[in-house]
C-alpha cells in the first residue's frame, strides 16, 4: 500500500487506500481539498504543469477543462478522480492541485497497475515420498513472471538438495525430508499483488531407534526371573509418524512367535522359554528394520528356608569344595606341625650315634 503525501498547511490529502488495481479495473482517487477551493485539477506525474495536465475542474463554475494527458477516460470533481478502466501504462505518480484565496496546495500519490492473473495451480508428480531416497518435482501453473516457493514456510532456493528451473515455474527437490511436507508457490504481478497455493506431501520416515522395556526389568539385554513368574515384554519404536503401519514381530531363537503386537506375555515361565527374544520392528513404506534383543535367564538366586537368604546355585557347590579344601590343608598343616619336631629330633640322633661310632 502506497501512501499519498499529506500537507500539513492546506489539509489536502490524497486517501492512500485505494492505490493499487488490476488491469481492467475502475480506478478511483479520493482527496481532501480547502473548502474554498476555486480550481482543482489532476496532473500526470508530480509536478502539476500545463503539460501534465489531466483535467481541471472550477467547482463554482461546475465546469472542467482537459489536458494533454486526458485518456477519455477519466472524471473527476473536488473530492475526486475517477478512471474507468485500468491500463498497465497507468502506473505511476499522480498529483492533485487545489487554488485556493490561501494559495495553492498540492498532495502526490503513487498507482500501482498490475496485470490481471488466476490463482495459481500447484501440481506435484506424487503425493507421498520414502524420506531421503524419493524425489519430487512441484510444477506452479501461473501467468506471472515473479515466482517464490516455499518448504513448510521457509522460502527455498536452488542448492545441493533441490533446483529451482529458469523460469523459476518447477521445482525438484532431488530427496525430502520429513520437514518438507507443506510445498508452497506463491505468484506476484506488477503491482506487488500476492497468490498463493499449496500442497500436502505425505514424506514417510522412521522408525529412528526402538525401544524395549520389560517386567522384570533386563539389565544390559539380560531378563532374570524365576520359574513359573509372569514375564513381560514391550517393544516401542522412536518417533513413530504413523505407528499403526508399522509391522512387529517377536522371534525366540530365530523361530517367530505368535505375536504381532508391540508387546509379549509369558504368563508362568518355563525352561522352554528360556532363551534370546528379538522385537524386530518394519516400516514397510520406508523399508527401514530394526530389532532389539533380550535374553530370559533363570534367576541367579534360590531360596534358602532357614532365613529366606538366597544364594546362588554354583555359589553353594563352590563354597562346598572351598571347605572340604580348606579343611584338607588346615589338618595337613595340623599333622606337619606335630609330626614335623617329632621327626627331625630322630633324625639328630641318628647322626650322633654314627659319629660315636
Amino acid at each position: 500500500m502506497v501512501c499519498g503525501i499529506h500537507l500539513t498547511a492546506s489539509q489536502m490529502f490524497i486517501d492512500p487506500g485505494h492505490l493499487q488495481y488490476l488491469e481492467g479495473e475502475a480506478i478511483l482517487f479520493l482527496m481532501k481539498v480547502p473548502d474554498n477551493a476555486t480550481e482543482v485539477s489532476w496532473h500526470r506525474g508530480s509536478e502539476p504543469t500545463a503539460e501534465t495536465l489531466i483535467l481541471s475542474y472550477f467547482p463554482l463554475k461546475q465546469t472542467w477543462h482537459q489536458g494533454p494527458m486526458f485518456s477519455h477516460r477519466e472524471n473527476m470533481t473536488e473530492e475526486f478522480l475517477f478512471i474507468s478502466r485500468a491500463e498497465l501504462k497507468d502506473t505511476g505518480n499522480y498529483t492533485a492541485k487545489a487554488v485556493s484565496k490561501n494559495g495553492v496546495q498540492t498532495a502526490t500519490a503513487l498507482l500501482r497497475i498490475g496485470e490481471i492473473y488466476l490463482k495459481p495451480v500447484l501440481t506435484l508428480n506424487t503425493s507421498s515420498a520414502v524420506e531421503y531416497l524419493d524425489a519430487v518435482t512441484a510444477s506452479c501453473s501461473t501467468n506471472t513472471t515473479q515466482i517464490k516457493w516455499y518448504l513448510s514456510d521457509t522460502q527455498v532456493a536452488s542448492n545441493d538438495q533441490m533446483t529451482l528451473s529458469s523460469d523459476n515455474k518447477t521445482l525438484t527437490i532431488h530427496w525430502v525430508s520429513r520437514s518438507d511436507s507443506v510445498i508452497e508457490c506463491m505468484t506476484v504481478n506488477s503491482a506487488d499483488m500476492i497468490q498463493k497455493t499449496f500442497a500436502v506431501l505425505s514424506v514417510s520416515y522412521g522408525p529412528d531407534s526402538i525401544t524395549l522395556m520389560s517386567s522384570p526389568f533386563h539389565l544390559d539385554g539380560v531378563l532374570r526371573a524365576d520359574l513359573g513368574s509372569r514375564v513381560e515384554m514391550n517393544c516401542s519404536a522412536y518417533l513413530p509418524q504413523t505407528p499403526n503401519k508399522y509391522k512387529y514381530h517377536w522371534t525366540h531363537f530365530n523361530t517367530l512367535q505368535n505375536f504381532s503386537g508391540t508387546s509379549i506375555t509369558l504368563k508362568s515361565l518355563t525352561e522352554a522359554q528360556l532363551g534370546r527374544y528379538r522385537c524386530t520392528v518394519e516400516n514397510p513404506a520406508t523399508q527401514i528394520i530394526m530389532y532389539q534383543d533380550v535374553w530370559v535367564q533363570k534367576s541367579m538366586y534360590i531360596p534358602d528356608p532357614s532365613d529366606g537368604f538366597l544364594l546362588a546355585k554354583p555359589l553353594v557347590v563352590l563354597l562346598i569344595v572351598l571347605a572340604v579344601l580348606g579343611g584338607i590343608s588346615l589338618c595337613g598343616m595340623l599333622l606337619y606341625t606335630l609330626i614335623g619336631p617329632c621327626s627331625k629330633s630322630v633324625d639328630s640322633e641318628k647322626v650322633q650315634s654314627q659319629l660315636h661310632f
